[in-house]
């Protein structure tokens, strides 16, 4: 396990004078400490983890004002800030789950589970998005198969609404 080293106060002067972006950060951690791709995720997580919040914190006492936060803060800027990074081989991949369509998120509802509501507001989507011949054939055609209640479609300036029949 590798050690990444470094002045605190050369980072947070880096951080400060990039307008406190990480962005800005990454640059100089790329071009002045030769930081590699891999390890720059590392670096940055720790730093928003553990430095940023101390930063805040500390810099809202001196006003935000960098020489006022400089003064103050000086024992702390001048502490060594280090960061352990892994092996290629202790970092693992997670994988985020993923619904059956590939999908991250909350997974799809079949239409019989679907209340009511979400049925009305789904069906008035595919009423917009393909207009309503093509939708009522469909319903039309899958009418015995799946035992569908008769409806009353509206059609009011290309908006369908549409009420179940009893």
């Amino acid at each position: 396990m590798s050690t990444f080293k470094c002045s605190k106060r050369e980072i947070i002067l880096s951080y400060i004078e990039g307008g406190k972006s990480l962005e800005a950060l990454s640059t100089v951690l790329k071009e002045n400490y030769h930081v590699s791709e891999d390890n720059l995720c590392f670096i940055l997580s720790d730093f928003q983890r553990h430095i940023i919040p101390t930063f805040n914190k500390r810099w809202t006492e001196a006003s935000r004002k960098k020489d006022l936060f400089l003064t103050k803060n000086s024992n702390w800027l001048e502490s060594e800030y280090s960061v352990n990074l892994p092996n290629s081989e202790d970092v693992t991949t997670v994988s985020t789950p993923y619904t059956s369509s590939g999908k991250r998120g909350r997974p799809c509802v079949s239409y019989p589970d679907l209340s009511e509501s979400s049925k009305r507001r789904k069906n008035l989507t595919l009423f917009n998005e393909y207009g309503f011949e093509h939708v009522y054939n469909a319903y039309l055609h899958f009418y015995e198969i799946l035992r569908l209640k008769p409806i009353l479609i509206i059609n009011i300036k290309n908006i369908y609404m549409y009420y179940y029949l009893n």
